[in-house]
């Protein structure tokens, strides 16, 4: 763990501090070696000695001081080494048998093997992931905290700073991609919320098939889900949760399982207006199927507020990162190889939108009191 222990200090810190003088030796083994030194062993089962040991490994001896210094290579930082020295190992070398050797070598060096070739926030890898690479076209989350995430080929920014710009992933000094991010920290936390206070014993399915039995609206029950701190979107002002026009003669459970979902849904709508207003406009959003939208109670009150179709698919931040290593290190010849296979789950398309348009502004009323 050294090796990622050392990238994580580098980038976050600016500063590789270790334990020790650095001075004890390792060998590395790349997991392309590893992975073809298991395949060919297996080929060659019948061949190998069975009184023979197989020693997996590079073969070739590395200080801890040499590891920070390539990683210092390709993320330029201050290495701190200690004036410990290894009291584990104590230099001591378990030297690997050759025999392996007859069959199979590695190829891949430490200095090659750690090569940084692509890095990212969870909000554009997640958008790599969507194969969300040009302008015009959007990602969305909704787990904990709520993101839609577009794309752009030209500078945007809001003058109040209620969404924030990035350089793209496939952002070039010829090519502009501007990655523009609004964020809504009460989604997914709010869903949460309501569970453990009225549906503990549920599951989220089981909460949503009883939100589905109570009409679109959620018979005038309002929530305002702004309870996970200070959001952009009001220029960082606290805005707290809320639950609104409460009918102790009428509103269940049920109610709250809906009004929740509504309320984050309508919350989008609020910052997608702000995106809108600065020249972003989606025929189309896509989104993994994963946290709220894996309810449809969310979706189609998300899809009809906003107003655009939401296409579905399997994918995440983490499959984003793991494209994009693959495309710097050439695995993939681009950005469009690596996201041309995808598994779709298919289009919710609006299906009601002046009703969630009026529902929206009768919401948006509640809001308006507390901001």
């Amino acid at each position: 763990h050294v090796i990622t222990d050392f990238i994580i200090k580098a980038k976050d810190y600016g500063n590789i501090t270790m334990m020790t003088d650095g001075t004890e030796e390792r060998q590395f083994l790349h997991a392309e070696d590893c992975s073809n030194a298991l395949m060919i062993l297996s080929q060659k089962y019948n061949e190998i000695s069975r009184d023979e040991e197989l020693h997996i490994t590079n073969f070739e001896w590395n200080t801890i001081l040499e590891v920070a210094d390539i990683i210092k290579e390709k993320l330029p930082c201050k290495i701190s080494p200690s004036k410990e020295i290894d009291t584990v190992q104590l230099n001591k070398r378990n030297e690997p048998d050759p025999y392996i050797l007859n069959f199979w070598k590695p190829k891949i060096g430490l200095k090659e093997g750690i090569p940084v070739t692509y890095k990212a926030g969870d909000q554009p890898n997640n958008a790599l992931s969507l194969n969300v690479l040009n302008d015009g076209e959007f990602a969305a989350t909704a787990g904990t905290s709520g993101v839609i995430y577009g794309v752009a080929n030209h500078l945007v920014y809001d003058k109040e700073t209620r969404i924030n710009s990035f350089a793209h992933v496939n952002h070039t000094s010829s090519q502009t991609r501007t990655g523009v991010l609004l964020c809504i920290n009460g989604t997914g936390i709010m869903n949460r919320y309501v569970k453990q206070l009225a549906g503990s014993d549920l599951s989220y399915s089981e909460m949503n098939e009883q939100a589905a039995k109570v009409n679109v609206g959620s018979d005038g029950l309002h929530i305002l889900p702004f309870g996970n701190g200070a959001e952009r979107i009001f220029n960082n002002k606290m805005v707290g949760a809320h639950f609104e026009h409460i009918d102790l003669n009428k509103h269940t459970k049920a109610h709250f399982f809906r009004a929740a979902q509504e309320g984050i849904a309508y919350a989008f709508k609020y910052g997608f207006d702000i995106m809108k207003a600065n020249g972003m406009n989606p025929s189309k959003i896509r989104a993994g199927k994963a946290n709220m939208f894996l309810s449809p109670i969310f979706t189609e009150a998300f899809v009809n507020v906003i107003g655009v179709p939401v296409e579905l698919y399997e994918a995440d931040g983490s499959a984003g990162a793991a494209k994009g290593a693959g495309i710097g290190v050439g695995f993939y010849a681009s950005a469009e190889e690596a996201c041309s296979i995808q598994k779709s789950f298919g289009s919710i398309e609006p299906n009601d939108i002046s009703k969630y348009q009026n529902l929206y502004q009768e919401w948006h009323q509640t809001l308006s009191k507390h901001i």
